[in-house]
């Protein structure tokens, strides 16, 4: 998956948002639907019926006076399984049927305003197991948005990412991904990862071709243990999407692991009988040094691992 950043979303944007929870997804569509109808955007929402009550509330606790909008149609709702009902043939999206409906909706908005758009059909074909529908969905909104210029925030639960290559395709098909973890700066490689119980072997796997790539096999097994102990506490304490970088730097292999969650990574001292929380007590093993940094937008853990000679020195001083 591309690395990418949150945004300022602007006319035409396409975005694309993998929420890990509900208060998640209500958070970020809040903040990009109040920031167009505060700056006189009109909005469309096609949205399941649980998703448009926390953003009425949402919005509310913005300021914005959401029956006032309705009754002025500058914010128009939409059901978003009846509305995929209405644009699919044998469950497959169609291109005169979203035309049709999408741009109806769409035509229900002032034609003078700039226009926001939330849109929930991917994600519920996403999570029924059509990835092909999802994707044809997709290039649905950019034909129309080339026609109808609008910014577009699809939702997507982070949950069901597991496929890496359909998340990339994803990603692929949006001008920027909302939301996603800090990248560590400076790093040869890196890569993004969905918070997913799936994404730490995916992050091992990705770490692993890189030393493979690099010539460094002596080293892979000390730094993927490293690399599954950080992701997996970005995934399961953070709760967060993460970023993975590897970088050479005399002798030593930095891994740098970044998260959205600000708490100071914290060593655990569970006894004998304890079943997990001993991964920073491995990673504090295994590496020269490491530590963290706190960034905008969250923090990076990094762990400097010895390579070649100083790997051998290292081993013979345990």
């Amino acid at each position: 998956m591309p690395r990418a950043e949150a945004r300022v979303a602007h006319e035409q944007d396409h975005l694309v948002h993998f929420y890990v929870d509900d208060d998640d997804l209500t958070s970020a569509a809040t903040a990009f639907l109040a920031g167009g109808l505060v700056a006189g955007s009109a909005a469309l929402v096609v949205c399941t019926p649980s998703h448009r009550e926390c953003l009425e509330t949402g919005l509310a606790s913005t300021g914005v006076d959401v029956g006032a909008a309705e009754h002025e149609r500058l914010l128009v709702f939409a059901d978003a399984q009846e509305t995929l009902a209405r644009i699919t043939v044998g469950g497959h999206p169609r291109a005169e049927r979203f035309d049709a409906v999408i741009g109806g909706l769409l035509r229900e908005l002032p034609a003078d305003r700039p226009v926001r758009v939330i849109g929930e059909m991917v994600g519920l074909l996403w999570e029924a197991g059509d990835i092909e529908g999802a994707a044809t969905l997709e290039l649905l909104w950019n034909e129309l948005g080339r026609r109808r210029p609008f910014s577009l925030l699809c939702a997507y639960p982070a949950a069901l990412g597991s496929d890496p290559e359909a998340v990339s395709a994803v990603c692929d098909a949006h001008t920027s991904v909302l939301a996603m973890a800090p990248g560590p700066d400076g790093m040869e490689r890196s890569d993004a990862f969905l918070c997913n119980p799936e994404s730490p072997r995916a992050a091992r796997r990705f770490v692993s071709s890189v030393l493979n790539q690099w010539g460094r096999a002596e080293a892979r097994d000390d730094i993927m243990i490293i690399a599954s102990e950080l992701a997996t506490n970005a995934v399961m304490h953070a709760r967060s999407h993460f970023t993975v970088g590897l970088h050479r730097q005399h002798g030593l292999v930095r891994i740098a692991v970044g998260d959205n969650s600000d708490a100071a990574p914290r060593r655990q001292w569970p006894d004998v009988s304890t079943v997990g929380g001993r991964g920073l007590a491995m990673v504090d093993a295994i590496a020269a040094a490491w530590g963290y940094d706190r960034v905008a937008g969250g923090k990076v853990v990094w762990a400097d691992v010895p390579v070649g000679a100083r790997q051998e020195a290292a081993e013979g001083r345990r």
